[in-house]
């Protein structure tokens, strides 16, 4: 049963960031091509901004749903309904907090950044946010519940046909040529449907309704999750919000160009992580240490793998993907190899820390490595803020790829001494691997010139790259480990029987 919901998050998470991918790659082109590269920025910089208030999201969802691991596998229904009622009451109360946040961002894009009428900020803000109340008041405690029981591919197959759909109205307001505030309001009201479908599921499902408990309960390590969740959200949303301070619409739109691939093959990898990590929660408590190590071996070289492969790939064909997408808009410019070089590497580190952040976070460890995410968001803080005014988008880069780099040290000592105790020889075994992929994969893409000018020409040089680097890897990692490639061979082989 593990093994088949195991599959399912995964299939279904795949299916989701492709469809994702596709109809974020259409909906901001035709943003680009008809309100201009400012009004993209400034969307997407509210939507960062708005997306603060997750930070107080799943630091708590993280730490309960391992505290859900052990009552699901025993059927503690009593206490699994204890928990989803902290939960809720903490998601509501963040909602109310959600509210005076948007009233403040109202006043704050009003009146401190004068780009825009006082109607036109206030009126964006206010349909960007309508969705986001929504999942707050109504579906984050289902989908943490979901989650902890292996069942995230529920969320995942309610939100492919609400981003469908969502894609499909974007598409005809834009050609109708509704303003920008009207699109994003259609956009918000769709998702509000996705809570409501969930809450009706788990009401269904789970015997909630008959063993409800009015007992005061604390969520183990709630704040401490919390700052996990802060340090994690902040490398994803703190350069949006430094180039908000520092910087202009017009780099914000260059930025967001630039990551959205790269968050699509982000999420995509991570999908993988994410039906692990319940995974690998249950198999904490019922698996030996011997076992959790043969799966932990196999979790790893394969985040190793996509690390290299988005690093590798991306390198190659960002910046001819940029000057496709970009055809026909003339208001920015969007060529920049040093950014494109430093963001695709800082999302590469990101992958590869999944694996090790995945293990600490399903033992529940997050009082005990706290304070390197404190250290990961100073050193993020600081160094965005430094470089950001002189060096732009190539400043706000290195603060995330500096950080990103010392969490991901950090998480490999402590998984050592403290959960797996798997010697650090391994690690650099595997980036040694990381290294000779990637200088050979160098030594000969160096002399692929891509000439692309239709996204048909682009996506043939694409695999051409992806099979370059597939052969490589092949080779490495059958010299380098082939008793791990032989096992998760089998894996995949008697997962399809």
């Amino acid at each position: 049963m593990e093994k088949r919901n195991l599959r399912n998050n995964v299939f279904f998470s795949i299916i989701h960031h492709l469809v994702a991918v596709t109809v974020g790659l259409i909906v901001p082109r035709l943003i680009l091509k008809q309100y201009g590269s400012g009004i993209n920025g400034y969307t997407y910089s509210i939507t960062q901004l708005l997306s603060v208030i997750t930070y107080f999201d799943f630091g708590v969802s993280s730490v309960a749903q391992a505290a859900l691991s052990r009552p699901l596998v025993e059927k503690n229904w009593s206490l699994i309904s204890v928990i989803y009622q902290a939960v809720k009451k903490y998601f509501r109360v963040l909602g109310i907090g959600l509210f005076f946040y948007v009233i403040f961002l109202c006043g704050y894009y009003s009146f401190s950044r004068t780009d825009y009428s006082v109607f036109f900020s206030v009126s964006l803000v206010l349909c960007l946010a309508v969705s986001m109340i929504g999942q707050y008041l109504f579906g984050l405690t289902d989908q943490v519940l979901l989650s902890a029981d292996q069942k995230m591919y529920i969320c995942t197959m309610v939100d492919i046909v609400a981003i469908s759909v969502n894609g499909l109205a974007t598409y005809f307001g834009i050609k109708q040529g509704f303003s920008i505030q009207v699109v994003k309001l259609v956009t918000s009201v769709i998702f509000l449907i996705k809570p409501l479908l969930l809450h009706w599921y788990v009401l269904k499902r789970y015997q909630l309704l008959n063993c409800v408990s009015n007992d005061r309960y604390d969520i183990p390590q709630q704040w401490s999750g919390l700052v996990q969740h802060i340090a994690s959200m902040l490398i994803i949303s703190l350069d949006t919000i430094v180039l908000t301070i520092c910087s202009s619409f017009h780099n914000i739109s260059v930025y967001n160009v630039y990551t959205f691939p790269l968050n699509g093959l982000r999420g995509l990898v991570t999908s993988v992580g994410g039906g692990y990590k319940s995974f690998l929660g249950q198999a904490l408590v019922s698996e030996s240490e011997e076992t959790l190590s043969k799966e932990f071996a196999k979790f790893e070289m394969l985040f190793h793998f996509f690390a290299n492969l988005v690093f590798c790939v991306s390198v190659t064909m960002i910046v001819p993907f940029v000057k496709i997408y970009t055809t026909g808009v003339d208001d920015a410019e969007y060529i920049n190899y040093p950014f494109s070089y430093l963001i695709v590497a800082s999302y590469a580190l990101l992958i590869l820390r999944i694996p090790y952040t995945t293990v600490i976070n399903s033992a529940g460890h997050f009082k005990e490595t706290q304070l390197y995410c404190v250290v990961e968001m100073i050193v993020n803080i600081l160094v965005s803020f430094a470089l950001t005014t002189q060096y732009g988008l190539v400043g706000v880069t290195i603060g995330t790829l500096l950080a990103i780099g010392y969490r991901l040290i950090a998480s490999v000592i402590y998984l050592r001494r403290n959960i797996l105790t798997r010697k650090i020889k391994y690690f650099i075994k595997r980036v040694f691997e990381d290294l000779v992929i990637i200088v050979i994969y160098g030594m000969i893409s160096h002399r692929m010139i891509v000439k692309a000018d239709s996204y048909l020409a682009w996506s043939g040089y694409a695999v051409l790259a992806t099979f370059i680097f597939l052969m490589i890897s092949m080779v490495v990692y059958s010299i380098s480990d082939l008793k791990v490639v032989v096992a998760m061979v089998e894996q995949v082989r008697k997962s399809h029987k």
